[in-house]
């Protein structure tokens, strides 16, 4: 171990790069034993957590995948300390939203799913026997959160869903058992899609999850967003899950009081590029819970008042973002972009009740922007003006539309908002030819008109 701590404290060490301290430690994991295998895997956790994405896939190739696979096949690298490295590795990944395709594809992958398979035939005698009950947890564990995908006639979410599901019941508050709820439910947020037909029980079993929650506050943050975050999944495929999603289980409450919490406890004046690549587990926490939204706020149908809460919360979010934390901030933009260009069925006076159109508005203001951004920005007034301009058949829906028009012309004269929208039409080919985002050469298609 001395040598190793000598080589973790030399300067030329920390002076490269995370990839090429990472690759180092790794390549000298099959020398040392399991006890310092895994002070070395603690090591590799913390350089996985300074990296960037495109860091982040460059390391954790199916090459690394293939070479841990062949340091167990040779006994160099024993399988727990396998499960800890990968878990630490799909934590990092899924904590930071981060994509990787790479393990779908390696030896180590068809290993584990095999091993599943067997532990899954051997449950009973396992439970007879009390034999290492943990390991298909943790093979699931592993194979949930690393996966880029799960195909719904696999074999696999059929074991790991209700496997997982089981250990997130754990309603224990002590802080080793949160752990575990939240390592499973982390697990469970990556799984996209189920054998079909079990749709209902997994859905009672997270809600069972989510109430506990909501009366013991027994889960860490994380654990509480990966639980929702698991619902949205299922409801991609069956969007009769919203109703109880609003009625029963609070989304939109229980989401604007995340976000709006999370939001206070974050520092807001760092700067970015001052150590922002360490980034808060609150900031952290906050992205997956944009991300999820994205993916619930595109698809919901219902559209009532209370929605406007949601919508409140993200322009919060963004006002408090706006000048220090570039990736939250244009992830609230992309999230009022999708909603008015994505939803047929949002309304826009919900998106000017929460402050979305003043969120967006400001932003346009800016005299330096990401173009990809500014393009976003520029398809939401679009469409904004698009839903304007539709028919009502109703008097009441008429009314109301006419009282959203005239609130919304009257705030983008006040603005400059014509001139502002004009100053941007040299650049409208150049934007549509490299973001394909269909924007309008009309500028009265950006007007709100009364």
């Amino acid at each position: 171990m001395a040598v190793f701590a000598g080589c973790a404290a030399d300067a030329k060490m920390q002076e490269m790069s995370a990839k090429d301290r990472f690759t180092q430690i790794f390549s000298q994991l099959e020398d040392w034993n399991g006890s310092e295998q895994r002070h070395m895997i603690e090591e590799l956790d913390k350089i996985a957590y300074e990296m960037h994405q495109e860091e982040f896939n460059s390391v954790f190739g199916t090459k690394l995948f293939d070479e841990m696979d062949e340091m167990i096949e040779e006994e160099k690298l024993p399988m727990e300390n396998a499960i800890l490295l990968l878990e630490r590795i799909g934590y990092c990944k899924l904590l930071r939203n981060f994509w990787m395709v790479n393990f779908d594809n390696s030896r180590l992958c068809k290993r584990l799913k095999e091993m599943i398979c067997e532990e899954e035939e051997e449950e009973e005698e396992r439970k007879r026997r009390r034999k290492n009950p943990k390991l298909l947890i943790d093979l699931c564990e592993c194979c949930a959160m690393l996966r880029f995908y799960y195909n719904s006639k696999e074999e696999l979410p059929a074991i790991a869903v209700p496997c997982l599901l089981k250990v997130g019941l754990n309603k224990k508050g002590s802080r080793e058992a949160q752990k575990e709820v939240e390592m499973a439910v982390l697990a469970l947020s990556n799984i996209g899609s189920v054998a079909p037909g079990n749709e209902d029980l997994y859905f009672n079993e997270m809600r069972e999850i989510i109430q506990h929650h909501q009366e013991h506050r027994n889960l860490t943050r994380l654990a509480y967003q990966s639980a929702w975050k698991f619902l949205i999944n299922r409801l991609r495929y069956d969007k009769s899950f919203e109703e109880n999603f609003v009625n029963e289980l609070k989304f939109i409450r229980e989401a604007s009081r995340e976000l709006e919490e999370l939001t206070k406890c974050v520092d807001w004046k760092k700067k970015d590029g001052e150590e922002r690549g360490t980034e808060s587990q609150e900031e952290l926490v906050l992205m997956r819970w944009l991300y999820a939204l994205r993916c619930f706020i595109l698809g919901c149908k219902l559209w009532r008042e209370e929605y406007v809460g949601i919508i409140s919360s993200i322009a919060q979010l963004s006002r408090a973002a706006k000048d220090n934390h570039l990736r939250i901030r244009n992830s609230c933009i992309r999230i009022f972009y999708e909603t008015a260009t994505g939803n047929k069925s949002a309304k826009v006076d919900f998106l000017l009740k929460g402050g979305a159109v003043d969120a967006v508005w400001g932003e346009l203001h800016k005299s330096a922007m990401d173009n990809e951004i500014a393009a976003k920005i520029l398809k939401f007034f679009m469409n904004v003006s698009k839903k304007l301009k539709e028919e009502d058949k109703e008097e009441k829906e008429k009314a109301k539309r006419k009282e959203t028009k005239m609130e919304l012309f009257e705030k983008m004269e006040e603005e400059g908002y014509e001139d502002i929208i004009t100053s941007f039409y040299k650049i409208y080919v150049y934007l549509n030819r490299k973001y394909n985002h269909e924007l309008s050469l009309n500028i009265s298609d950006y007007l709100m008109n009364v």
